[in-house]
This record gives C-alpha cells, sequence and structure tokens, in this order.
C-alpha cells in the first residue's frame, strides 16, 4: 500500500503529530518531526549531536571506533505522520481490536511490558514484542533477523494469523473504504492515480498472506 508499511515502522523514531483543522477535519502535518530537519526537497532528515563533532568523523567513537550507522530518510513530513495515524489505528487488524500500538506502546518503550506478545483473544504469540527504539538504524529486523527492511516487517505483522491476521484484500477495502484515509493518502502521496492499493503487497519472502517462514514459524 505504496510506502506507507515502512511509515507504520518509522513513528518509533520520528514524533510527528496529526493535528486537527478548525473544521475538525483531519490534516497531515506539514513540519518535520523534532530532531529532523525539513531539506529543500521537502523531505526529513534526522539531525544528531554526532553529526557535528569533527573529532568524530572517520575515527568513530569508542573502543570499536565506530560510528551510528546509516538510517531511514526520504519522507515528507506528511507520510511521517500518516505513518504515526495508521500505526495506532486499529482498522489495519482483522478484528479491528488491535493496532501497532497493541504491542509497541510508546509509554512501554515500544514495547508491551509482557514477557511474551499476546495476539488475538490473547494468544501467546511465542516472542517478546521487540521495542521499536531506533529501527532506522537496522539493517535486519525481528528477533530473528529474517526481514530485511521495515516493510517486509510491517507485512509480516499485519498478516500473520497470530498478530493482527489481516490479509491484504481486507485491509484494502477498510482502508479504501473509509473517506479520510482515502483523502490522507492522496495528501500524503500527491500526484499518484492508482489510490490506495497492494498492486505490490505481498507477505515476506515470497508467502502469500502469512508473514512467516516454514522453519522458523509465525512469530515476530
Amino acid at each position: 500500500m505504496r510506502t506507507a508499511l515502512a511509515l507504520l515502522a518509522l513513528f518509533a523514531l520520528a514524533g510527528g503529530g496529526m493535528r486537527a483543522a478548525a473544521e475538525d477535519t483531519i490534516a497531515l502535518e506539514t513540519v518535520c518531526p523534532p530532531g529532523f530537519e525539513l531539506l529543500p526537497a521537502g523531505t526529513c532528515a534526522l539531525r544528531n549531536l554526532y553529526q557535528f563533532y569533527d573529532s568524530l568523523q572517520g575515527a568513530g567513537i569508542g573502543g570499536t571506533r565506530t560510528h551510528l550507522p546509516p538510517n531511514r530518510e526520504g519522507f515528507t513530513p506528511q507520510q511521517i505522520d500518516l505513518g504515526r495515524y495508521l500505526f495506532f489505528d486499529p482498522l489495519l487488524s482483522a478484528d479491528h481490536e488491535s493496532s501497532c500500538a497493541s504491542c509497541h506502546d510508546p509509554e512501554l518503550g515500544f514495547s508491551d511490558g509482557r514477557a511474551r506478545a499476546a495476539g488475538p483473544e490473547g494468544v501467546d504469540v511465542g516472542r517478546a514484542a521487540p521495542t521499536l527504539w531506533n529501527v532506522a538504524f537496522l539493517k535486519r529486523l525481528l528477533w530473528d533477523a529474517r526481514a530485511p527492511s521495515l516493510e517486509e516487517q510491517a507485512l509480516g505483522s499485519l498478516f500473520a494469523p497470530h498478530e493482527m491476521a489481516n490479509t491484504p484484500e481486507r485491509l484494502l477495502g477498510d482502508l479504501s473504504g473509509n473517506a479520510d484515509y482515502v483523502r490522507l493518502f492522496a495528501q500524503a502521496f500527491p500526484g499518484e492515480d492508482a489510490g490506495i492499493n497492494v498492486a505490490s503487497l505481498r507477505s515476506p519472502f515470497g508467502l502469500p498472506s502469512a508473514g512467516c517462514l516454514p522453519s522458523v514459524g509465525c512469530r515476530f
């Protein structure tokens, strides 16, 4: 569903906020979250103190002399804000009762405070919900590192039967049937005529609507 899948997880590192216009219509932010700079191209770039210490350039820091790894960038304020809105919306789950924030609560370190996460009807999923802090710096995601991108990680959680238990068809229908989302997607992705679509939407590693590998099972 366009690049909004990556935006679900990017909320963990960017605190963009939704605002309501005077007529109580939801509108997306036009400024970057704190800690990000709005570039002339209209996208947000992460800014941190490490980037401004000349002594760290080339040499790194600490015993291993390492730098911060490259991070995901290139998203507009509107796209980040749409991701934040989706992150908290239970509409993305099959029963409309669970959101991404159900297992990745900002007040609990973007996890859920449980030894093992709980799926639909409290089913034990077998592993703890990993924190989402600093996911922009990660090259592999999930406990077994099977997801090589934020997009594939998000697909796994959306469609795994023990997690959000949705299907591409149902998710597309719910989002496309919501007038606010149709408008917000158009605002976040201007100039695209296809609307909200799942033309390239599939679960990780080519497993339709599974979100798992047979060797490791459907888990975080």
